[in-house]
């Protein structure tokens, strides 16, 4: 049996002002999708309710935006983003390959 939570997204503890939530990574995702993914995704930047509810109804779409924003350079693409809608088990980024040691030092200065 499955207790239904009182309120689906409860505020936080501390809420961020909106100052720091306007310069946050996860805003800046959502502006980089507004403008790089088309209009269909997150209107405003600050609404994480909007983002969340695209990650979990749109996974491919989603994951794929991930990658993209975070400029994930494979040595061999990806196939798809989701071999499969399975869970436990999912298979992510199928066929693609990548040096960690690359992503982890390729910002990097001498």
């Amino acid at each position: 049996m499955t207790t239904q939570h009182p309120t689906p997204h409860p505020e936080p503890f501390l809420p961020p002002d909106p100052k720091t939530v306007a310069g946050s990574r996860i805003a800046d995702f959502a502006r980089w999708t507004a403008r790089h993914q088309g209009a269909e995704t997150i209107q405003d930047p600050t609404d994480y309710q909007a983002l969340h509810h695209w990650s979990v109804t749109d996974l491919e779409g989603f994951w794929a935006a991930v990658w993209k924003y975070f400029d994930v350079d494979a040595t061999t693409p990806y196939d798809r983003v989701l071999a499969e809608q399975t869970m436990p088990g999912a298979r992510w980024f199928p066929g693609a390959t990548l040096n960690y040691t690359h992503h982890a030092l390729r910002n990097l200065h001498p």
